[in-house]
């Protein structure tokens, strides 16, 4: 499988939209006296050595534990979470199980299993989300992003949701790319001790047309969700919270029987819970957003002050001046900037609610400036930008 170890938390495509007209990029470090640098290679900007990789297996005991304590008992819920188990353990065999037969040729059928038992057998092999994040979230994104700069207009994106069916939209989307990449995976490597294997190409195909009609808000949306939580900053304060969550339980109920679930959580590896947890919660962030009226605007930028951006882009506005501890359910508006003169926002507030416009134009300085100034408090080290004055600020 996909053992990438430099994990792009953002991706370069996204950072190339703030290139200046000389494909250059500056950028501000927050930890070295605010000291810029001009960037024109962006393969070692926003990335993390292992950051999605988990260490050691998820067991499906871990994955019922974690399901009880977050409150997710519906059997869809928990073999949705026990299939993205799979996938990140690099155990494929609930996988091919379901599409081997009608995929592969009946030849080779013992070979596949037998490579998939020797697979599953290797208890240390390491195991990377990259496949997810880039294939899954990532592609659809940047089809609609181009779309958005090009144009710079959201309105061919129709909010045309069935309210009842968005968790089995995003459901079947995860769980489609899992069932054909864990396919390809085990193919190609047959293939290197198996030369001779036939081409699945056209079962490929097959698979191609029976793909869904994709809904590009759903897409959009579900996108902004899993841009803010998968940095490197949101994924160690999930960890650090999950800690001091631990801690809390021990010394609070040192002398107390605690039900065995939770004794398993405490136990529990923090890797195995945050990165089941993003996949699912994000799905449940977008329906209830979804269900709770948010409206996506996009903001034009008519000054001469461009938006910046950061290694934490997509950001919750309230948390930039609001204390975290202070916020509320309804405290979140996300803010994302998607070029020096393009930005999303993705709101419940009255405002914006009431407007038919999709689209508002900014014509004050300042207002970019206190957008910019949100993008530093929550970004973790570094700003980005097309022009390097803007980033003392």
């Amino acid at each position: 499988m996909n053992n990438t170890a430099n994990n792009h938390f953002v991706p370069q495509g996204y950072l190339k939209k703030f290139f200046d007209e000389n494909h250059c990029i500056y950028k501000c470090d927050l930890e070295n006296s605010s000291k810029i640098y001009e960037v024109t290679d962006i393969k070692k900007e926003c990335c993390k050595r292992n950051l999605y990789t988990v260490k050691n297996k998820i067991t499906y005991n871990e994955i019922e534990y974690f399901c009880q304590i977050a409150g997710f008992n519906d059997e869809v819920e928990i073999n949705f979470c026990k299939r993205i188990c799979d996938y990140i353990n690099g155990d494929y065999s609930n996988f091919i199980s379901d599409i081997c037969l009608s995929g592969i040729p009946k030849a080779y059928w013992p070979v596949f299993m037998d490579y998939i038992k020797g697979f599953v057998n290797d208890k240390f092999i390491s195991k990377s989300q990259e496949n997810i994040f880039t294939a899954v979230y990532e592609n659809d994104f940047f089809n609609i992003l181009n779309q958005i700069i090009e144009s710079e207009s959201i309105d061919f994106i129709k909010n045309n949701v069935d309210l009842s069916k968005i968790s089995l939209y995003l459901y079947a989307k995860l769980e489609g790319f899992l069932h054909t990449s864990a396919l390809k995976i085990i193919y190609l490597k047959i293939k290197e001790e198996h030369p001779n294997l036939p081409s699945i190409k056209e079962y490929e195909e097959k698979i191609k047309k029976l793909k869904y009609n994709t809904n590009m808000y759903l897409n959009l949306i579900h996108y902004l969700i899993i841009q803010y939580f998968r940095t490197e900053k949101q994924i160690n304060n999930l960890k650090n919270s999950l800690l001091y969550l631990k801690k809390q339980w021990k010394e609070k109920f040192i002398n107390i029987a605690l039900p065995d679930y939770i004794e398993k959580f405490i136990e529990m590896n923090e890797e195995s819970f945050i990165f089941i947890f993003l996949h699912l919660r994000s799905i449940y962030l977008v329906e209830y957003l979804i269900n709770s009226g948010y409206k996506l605007i996009i903001l034009k930028n008519n000054t001469e002050t461009p938006f910046i951006t950061s290694d934490s882009p997509c950001i919750n506005i309230f948390a930039s001046y609001i204390n975290s501890f202070e916020l509320q359910g309804d405290d979140f508006e996300i803010y994302f900037p998607i070029s020096p003169t393009l930005a999303l926002l993705y709101t419940n507030r009255k405002g914006y609610k009431d407007t038919k416009k999709t689209k508002i134009t900014l014509n004050d300085k300042n207002t970019i400036l206190q957008f910019n100034k949100s993008i530093k408090k929550l970004a973790k080290r570094y700003l980005y930008s097309n022009q390097k004055s803007i980033l003392v600020i």
